[in-house]
């Protein structure tokens, strides 16, 4: 059986997932920062978890060798969840699981092809940095991505809003926990890079 957790009880799945190669994503979604949804085996003392991120990834945490869920899940995942991605326009990117998935994610995924790849991670220890000192041409200006920068008339605005969007639940969390910088010409954002999780877990 396939149960989904409501928002205020995603925490009791927190512990399963910090054996992920890569749970900050995952855990943006537990906290409401990202979009997702998330489903268990049992909502009151979860042991299996999937964590669906609504643009286009899932994370399998907990125990793999859970197999009425996982046949479950794979039924749930052909029947609804694909085809409303496939409605969207949206695709499966990348699937994260824990080492108690090994063998089973073939079978849920129906004979899909899958194509594995790593993934270096770095953490930053000193996060007492001045961007702004960043030496620049002349004929360019770097700013921090706050509220007006994003709802600006700029060129590129529109694009800088849409990645914003395909990665933080509302822009309101990501102008509170987050920010990014850009780098402005004329009245044209040039280039941009935006925080894809809370500054608080870095």
């Amino acid at each position: 059986m396939v149960t989904e957790l409501k928002e205020g009880d995603r925490e009791k799945v927190a512990a399963l997932l910090k054996n992920l190669p890569d749970y900050l994503n995952a855990l943006s979604i537990i906290e409401g920062n990202t979009a997702g949804r998330v489903f268990v085996d049992d909502a009151i003392a979860p042991k299996t978890v999937v964590v669906w991120e609504c643009k286009n990834g899932i994370f399998l945490a907990g125990n793999g060798d859970n197999d009425h869920f996982n046949m479950a899940f794979a039924e749930f995942l052909e029947k609804t969840l694909i085809p409303r991605m496939n409605e969207k326009g949206q695709f499966m990117n990348y699937l994260m699981h824990t080492s108690s998935w090994d063998g089973k994610v073939e079978c849920i995924l129906n004979g899909r092809q899958l194509n594995y790849d790593s993934r270096r991670l770095y953490s930053l220890e000193n996060r007492d940095m001045n961007c702004e000192k960043t030496t620049l041409s002349q004929d360019y200006e770097l700013a921090w991505v706050d509220k007006n920068i994003v709802n600006s008339h700029m060129a590129n605005a529109d694009k800088v809003k849409e990645e914003l969007d395909t990665v933080w639940k509302e822009r309101t969390l990501f102008f509170e926990k987050a920010g990014g910088y850009c780098a402005i010409k004329d009245d044209c954002i040039a280039g941009w890079c935006l925080f894809e999780l809370s500054l608080i877990h870095i």
